[in-house]
């Protein structure tokens, strides 16, 4: 599996935000080596119930941020997170289901999701918001 690495350009300016990426990373490594080392179909369920806790707690707390600043762009993104569930939920129940390939489809998939999203779609907000309030990252 290729290997996540969190850097200084993926950082939004908000500790918070940055916080959930950081988290989302950390827990998306943790599949890959689960999933590079063999583990077992419990090990790396955990795993990604933890994941999917981590990118739901995300998901609320940037779309809150979103609809408070009034960003025009927020249905878009919902629409987006909502995709993004939706396929999560769809191949981590064909990997339940025993699918050989589904694994490892989940764990590209969300590996390139997660780094597309917040160089691209994140920081698209961020500049926004940025532009707008003079933001600081509070």
């Amino acid at each position: 599996m290729n290997r996540l690495v969190w850097n200084n350009d993926m950082r939004t300016g908000n500790q918070e935000i940055d916080y959930h990426h950081l988290k989302l990373f950390e827990v998306l490594s943790a599949l890959n080596r689960s999933i590079d080392k063999k583990k077992s179909k419990k090990a790396i369920g955990e795993t990604l119930e933890k994941f999917v806790a981590t990118l739901l707690h995300h998901f609320v707390a940037e779309e809150f941020l979103m609809i408070t600043k009034a960003f025009p762009e927020y249905h878009n993104y919902r629409e987006q997170h909502e995709a993004m569930i939706i396929k999560t939920a769809d191949l981590i129940q064909a990997y339940r289901d025993g699918d050989s390939k589904a694994k490892v489809e989940l764990a590209i998939f969300l590996s390139e999701w997660a780094t597309a999203h917040i160089f691209k779609e994140d920081q698209k907000f961020f500049s926004w918001l940025e532009t707008k309030t003079n933001f600081t990252g509070a």
